[in-house]
């Protein structure tokens, strides 16, 4: 039987509680418009919460033809508040040689956002020929470039920024956080580095250059660098030059220092297995470190700080047993979520999303009620997007859904909040007011 949870701009509690659910921004009716005349949300990818959780950043793409359908947008809270930039519209910091307008980083969409609503993430150049990969930041009113294509890096001799720029992330203090790959005028061993906005190599790690006891760091994966927003600590997923069968690890450390690979391929010891591949990783604000990924007897785990919280076969709040591929994320006070699949039978209702692995939040076949342009409507919860969940200090799950239509046709994506409760209290139904 569906739950039903529903939404609405002003809410209302109910005694029948469930859950309290928001729709940010989504495909259809009025979230579904960031403020550009004609133009609806087509997609929406990676987000990124604010330490205090005032604030999101999110990267959105928009319908119609040409070269202004891409953007990046800032919230506050279940509301939208401004576009960061619009690719094609939106010009460019000045920068030697660069004459064009924000574009389409050819690397996976990213944002991080600060305290401040500060922002940093991916861009490109709509003007052929010129550097084309750039890390911005945003203050709330101008932008700036962090790195360029083309330009040096000045902690590394002869070095300069390469075609690949990716994993960013906003510190408290406003610089970037971020690595660059396929840097020019060094070895081609020695192109990846993790950097920060004055070019200063940043938590000591070099491909071709940083040593652990299974190997040299050769690659770094994208969007898989992570930093607290003090500074102080990092996680890094990539692969050394082992034997390609151990060469995937997670690194964790503090910066300044090259780190501890706290999970490695094939290698470290779980649960009568070994580990194997990590499927993604989450850095929380007080430095836990969460990986969800396999093992080599075939389970899939969820890990917090080298510690199983779960795998394949136990019981879930369901009424059923986990199966594959967990994600998972946790707050600065230690809570956590996941969103892990079931061996429930029924497929359309088989993965569910879980607050500190007891309670059931919200599961697939959910029913909520939202605008989507002749005031409320039911729509079904069809998916849980993989690895878009944040947990916020003040309560809120973050997370995108695809939703479909009581008839079941799909309606697109959603960004949604939904209200998480302490540990066996009670959950809250939301009702529109």
């Amino acid at each position: 039987m569906r739950k039903e949870l529903i939404v609405g701009a002003a809410l209302a509690l109910a005694a029948s509680a469930e859950a309290q659910v928001e729709v940010i921004l989504s495909e259809v009716g009025p979230t579904s418009s960031v403020g550009v005349a004609g133009r609806a949300i087509s997609s929406m990818s990676s987000f990124d919460l604010s330490p205090n959780g005032l604030w999101w950043s999110l990267s959105l793409g928009l319908n119609g033809s040409g070269v202004d359908n891409n953007m990046d947008v800032r919230g506050q809270g279940g509301s939208f508040t401004d576009v960061i930039y619009q690719e094609g519209v939106t010009p460019l910091p000045a920068h030697p040689g660069v004459t064009g307008f924000f574009g389409f980083s050819s690397s996976t969409f990213q944002t991080s956002i600060n305290d401040n609503g500060h922002v940093t993430g991916l861009a490109a150049n709509t003007v052929s020929g010129e550097p084309n990969e750039f890390i911005y930041a945003f203050d709330g009113s101008a932008h700036s470039l962090v790195a360029a294509e083309g330009s040096a890096v000045p902690s590394i001799p002869g070095a300069f920024y390469g075609n690949t720029l990716h994993s960013p992330n906003m510190l408290a203090n406003g610089q970037s956080a971020f690595v660059a790959e396929n840097m020019t005028g060094v070895d081609a061993s020695m192109d990846s580095a993790t950097l920060s906005s004055n070019g200063n190599q940043f938590g000591g790690l070099q491909s071709g250059v940083t040593n652990f006891p299974v190997g040299t760091m050769e690659t770094m994966d994208q969007s898989g660098f992570y930093v607290t927003p003090d500074g102080s600590t990092f996680l890094l997923r990539g692969d050394t030059n082992a034997d390609i069968s151990k060469d995937d690890v997670l690194i964790y450390g503090t910066v300044g220092t090259s780190g501890t690979a706290v999970l490695i391929e094939d290698t470290t010891p779980i649960a009568g297995g070994f580990y194997d591949d990590t499927f993604h990783a989450f850095l929380a604000d007080n430095g836990d470190w969460y990986a969800s990924g396999d093992l080599t007897t075939g389970e899939y785990v969820a890990i917090r700080n080298g510690s199983v919280l779960a795998m394949t076969g136990d019981a879930a709040p369901n009424g059923y047993n986990y199966g594959t591929i967990p994600n998972i994320a946790g707050d600065a006070n230690g809570n956590y979520l996941w969103i892990w699949d079931t061996d429930n039978p029924d497929t359309t209702a088989d993965e569910i999303l879980v607050y500190n692995g007891t309670t059931l939040i919200l599961s697939e076949g959910d029913m909520i009620m939202f605008d989507q342009g002749n005031g409320p409507e039911p729509a079904i919860i069809d998916e849980f997007n993989a690895f878009d969940v944040q947990l916020s200090v003040d309560g809120w799950a973050y997370l995108m859904v695809q939703l479909d239509n009581l008839n079941g046709t799909n309606i697109g994506d959603a960004f949604i909040r939904v209200r998480v409760p302490a540990p066996g209290s009670a959950l809250l139904f939301a009702a529109s007011g």
